[in-house]
C-alpha cells in the first residue's frame, strides 16, 4: 500500500526522488537527508531518526516464556496464558 503523505509537494521541493528507498537514504550509521523544507518533512525526519537500518535480514523470534523458541507451539502458548498472574489486574465490571 503506497501512501502519499507529502501529497502536493513535488520531489524537487522535497529533495528526495519519489522512487528512493530507505536503504538509499542510509549511509552506514546515519541518515543522508536534505534539509527539511516543510512541517511534514520535519515529522518524517523525526520518525526516521528513531530507526536504524542494519545489514542483517529481519527475523521473527518466538519467545512465549522469555526464552527464544525455534518453532511456534500452541500448547506452550495456551499453557503460558493459563498460568498468567491475573491477581494484579483490576476487574471493575
Amino acid at each position: 500500500m503506497e501512501m502519499d503523505y507529502l501529497q502536493g509537494e513535488s520531489s524537487l521541493s522535497v529533495g528526495i526522488r519519489s522512487s528512493s528507498t530507505l536503504a538509499e537514504l542510509w549511509d552506514t550509521d546515519h541518515w543522508v537527508l536534505p534539509p527539511a523544507r516543510s512541517e511534514k518533512q520535519v515529522q518524517i525526519y523525526s520518525c526516521l531518526s528513531s530507526l536504524q537500518i542494519t545489514p542483517y535480514a529481519d527475523a521473527m523470534v518466538w519467545s512465549p516464556e522469555a526464552s527464544p523458541e525455534s518453532v511456534y507451539s500452541t500448547r506452550k502458548t495456551l499453557g503460558s496464558l493459563m498460568y498468567l498472574d491475573l491477581s494484579s489486574t483490576s476487574n471493575s465490571l
